[in-house]
C-alpha cells in the first residue's frame, strides 16, 4: 500500500468520523448543551425582550410570558422569572430533562419553570407525557409560530430548548440541548423576587 493510499484512507476516515458525529447530533436533538453567554451573547450588551410569545393551557386559556411572571409566586410575589423548556413528548432528550427541571423548580422556588410543547395540533400526548414522566412543573401548548421554530429570541433549530428569561422578558441564558443543573442553579439564584426590586 503507498503512501499517497494511506493517507487517502485517512482523510476518508475522519471525513466519515465527522459525518457520523454530525448525524448522531442531528438525531439526538441536542447541540451540546452550550450555554448561550459562554458562546459570546450579551456579553456587557443590552438583552433584547422576548417577542410576543402566546403559550395555553389544554382547556384552551392563553397566556404570555408577562402574565407567567405575574402569576403568584413565592410568599404571595409575583415570580423573578421563567425557565422555558420548549420540548416535545417523542424527543427522548426533551424526556430525560423532566427530572432536571423537577429538581430545578423544587430548588428555585421565586422562578416559574414551564414547560411548552411544540409538537403541534394541540399537542394530544401532552396529558399521557405529564402523567409517564412526573413533570411537576406546568406544561403547557405552543403557539403556532413556536411550533414551526420561532422561539421567544430568535430561531429554534432543535429541541430541547431551555431559555432562563427575567421578571422583564430578557433573555439571561438559553440551553440548546441537556440543562447542566447545577449551573442552571446558579443563574436562577440573583434574580430578585419581584417584591425585592
Amino acid at each position: 500500500m503507498g503512501p499517497a493510499l494511506t493517507r487517502d484512507r485517512r482523510v476518508c476516515t475522519r471525513k466519515v468520523t465527522r459525518a457520523l458525529l454530525l448525524f448522531y447530533g442531528l438525531l439526538c436533538g441536542c447541540s451540546g448543551g452550550t450555554p448561550a453567554a459562554e458562546r459570546g451573547s450579551y456579553v456587557d450588551q443590552e438583552r433584547p425582550r422576548a417577542r410576543a410569545l402566546r403559550l395555553y393551557r389544554q382547556d384552551s386559556t392563553a397566556l404570555t410570558l408577562h402574565d407567567l411572571t405575574r402569576s403568584t409566586g413565592e410568599g404571595g410575589a409575583g415570580y423573578a422569572g421563567v425557565v422555558l423548556h420548549i420540548f416535545t413528548t417523542w424527543c427522548q432528550p426533551c424526556l430525560e430533562e423532566v427530572k432536571r427541571l423537577n429538581a430545578l423548580q423544587a430548588s428555585a422556588p421565586h422562578v416559574k419553570v414551564i414547560g411548552a410543547c411544540v409538537e403541534g395540533r394541540g399537542c394530544p400526548r401532552l396529558s399521557d407525557f405529564k402523567r409517564l414522566t412526573h413533570a411537576e412543573y406546568e406544561l403547557l401548548i405552543g403557539d403556532q409560530s413556536l411550533v414551526r421554530g420561532d422561539g421567544p429570541f430568535g430561531y429554534i433549530p432543535s429541541v430541547p430548548v431551555t431559555y432562563i428569561i427575567d421578571a422583564k422578558g430578557r433573555e439571561v441564558i438559553r440551553f440548546d440541548g441537556r440543562i447542566p443543573l447545577t449551573y442552571a442553579t446558579r443563574l436562577t439564584a440573583p434574580l430578585a423576587p419581584l417584591d425585592e426590586r
